[in-house]
């Protein structure tokens, strides 16, 4: 009897240290070790910096191929190979006053575009002037800056900074002004480049030379608003050089100042 109650003690005190034992290995943390990537760096050396400036000036002195929109999307997104046109027309648009038409218009704070339809209301020369519908302008005054634009602008700006490109993608002497809203905050108007490629490789665009003047913006016949035609006019030309456009932007300071050539109406 005494010796199994002995035996019993025995195995006891066993399963005791067993468990604490096997407790404390559950608790304890084996450290990872850290490597030194620094130490599979190499050293540099005169060599070494030496063939990065040669890379360097390689690539900074070999030609560019420019970037041709007509080519990337007759490659890669119609995989055709017939060459993209151009011109989408070759014969002059033929509107009459009251034709509607519509138009994309690209919101500049939210960068999403909007389709409107506009009636044109006026025309001379060299000018198409439409106004969004359901918008509500002082007809006289826009017919009176469109005139400063074709008599004074126009030919000025043409005379300095050279043609845009007429008759153009649409085939038509005439330069679209569009007059809406939805253009942005603090948007007094905006000229797309983007309208001159045919919708084959920008969807969005209008397939005119145009530009466009926010209606919420200077009213029509001000000083600011033929400032707004003359410098978005201004911004079609991609012919102006960096120094040509800080000379601009002095100038329409100048010009809001002297307001003799493209004044309000009166």
């Amino acid at each position: 009897m005494r010796k199994t109650w002995l035996l019993l003690c025995l195995c006891l005190l066993l399963f005791s240290a067993c468990s604490s034992g096997s407790n404390q290995a559950a608790g304890t943390v084996i450290p990872m070790p850290t490597v030194d990537t620094s130490a599979n760096l190499p050293s540099p050396t005169p060599e070494s910096l030496q063939r990065l400036m040669q890379t360097e000036q390689l690539l900074l002195l070999t030609p560019h191929p420019l970037r041709n929109l007509y080519d990337i999307a007759q490659r890669l997104k119609l995989h055709t190979s017939i060459p993209i046109a151009h011109v989408v027309r070759t014969t002059p648009l033929h509107t009459v006053l009251g034709q509607e038409a519509n138009f994309w218009i690209n919101n500049l704070d939210t960068r999403r575009y909007s389709r409107i339809s506009a009636k044109l209301v006026y025309t001379t020369a060299h000018v198409y002037m439409y106004v969004e519908d359901g918008q509500a302008v002082n007809l006289n005054a826009l017919q009176a800056s469109a005139n400063i634009f074709e008599s004074r602008i126009y030919p000025t700006d043409r005379t300095t900074f050279g043609s845009e490109w007429s008759p153009g993608i649409d085939g038509d002497v005439h330069l679209t002004i569009l007059n809406a809203v939805g253009m942005g905050m603090n948007v007094g108007g905006y000229f797309s480049p983007e309208d001159e490629y045919p919708t084959s490789i920008n969807p969005y665009s209008n397939e005119r030379e145009m530009f466009y003047v926010n209606i919420n913006g200077p009213l029509p016949g001000s000083a600011d608003y033929n400032t707004t035609l003359a410098h978005e006019f201004l911004s079609s030309r991609s012919i102006l050089t960096a120094i040509q456009r800080v000379d601009l932007s002095r100038a329409f300071c100048k010009l809001r100042i002297r307001s003799s050539m493209i004044g309000p109406v009166t």
